[in-house]
């Protein structure tokens, strides 16, 4: 083989292997983008962290969350902001939800550095138009041209279990989460959520009823752990 051949060689061997790594590159940007543009407008996972929706969501499940939907219907599994969400650029925002993404919904670094709250899971129980009140954690609510007043249980069309834990004699009843309070009315646009683990959760008996504006999105499925998936 000539000298030249080899410089040639040499030179078209360069030229492809440069050529790969720029589409590498540009396929991995790509799927940043596309895994952006999908978790901003359309569905992102959330991963559960505390006991408050036992027993129907253990700490560490992850649920795929849809922020597509037409209507809240009685109890579904929502993702609630109960406070003003801390402003974050959309920029910001994308690589946030990047790197949650990669590290299993445990790091959101913009958001952390701005100090903003994360979104909840919680069950839809209390509608517009409802009037409702609780009695030893058991929800009880009568829809707009009713009655009379029925259970949560009683007029639910999505099953799902509450966990009551009793508590010992000696505790301050008005210390932890309400177990009783009086009739509500729910008007337009104002929905009361509640958590499944009516002894340990913050809901709407701390923050009151939440507009619709305050709704993030809709539980899909749970993925994770494998043994609890399961279509919400």
């Amino acid at each position: 083989m000539k000298k030249n051949d080899l410089y040639e060689l040499s030179y078209e061997l360069k030229r492809q292997l440069h050529l790969r790594i720029i589409v590498s590159v540009l396929s991995f940007v790509f799927l940043c983008v596309f895994i952006t543009i999908i978790l901003n407008f359309f569905v992102f996972p959330v991963r559960q962290k505390s006991v408050s929706m036992e027993p129907s969501v253990s700490p560490g499940a992850c649920i795929m969350i849809s922020r597509l939907y037409n209507e809240i219907k009685r109890g579904e599994l929502i993702l609630v902001q109960p406070k003003e969400a801390v402003k974050i650029p959309f920029a910001l925002r994308a690589l946030d939800y990047v790197a949650a993404f990669f590290t299993g919904q445990r790091i959101f670094p913009f958001s952390m550095a701005r100090g903003a709250e994360k979104p909840l899971l919680r069950r839809a129980v209390g509608l517009p138009g409802d009037t409702i009140y609780m009695k030893d954690y058991v929800l009880y609510i009568k829809p707009a041209g009713q009655q009379y007043f029925l259970t949560e249980f009683e007029y639910m069309k999505i099953p799902y279990q509450v966990s009551i834990d009793p508590l010992n004699s000696e505790w301050d009843s008005a210390l932890g989460s309400i177990g009783n309070f009086d009739p509500v009315f729910l008007d337009k646009d104002e929905y009361f959520v509640l958590g499944d683990n009516r002894t340990c959760s913050l809901d709407s008996r701390l923050w009151e009823s939440l507009s619709r504006r305050s709704i993030v999105g809709k539980g899909l499925f749970q993925y994770f752990p494998l043994s609890g998936m399961r279509i919400f």
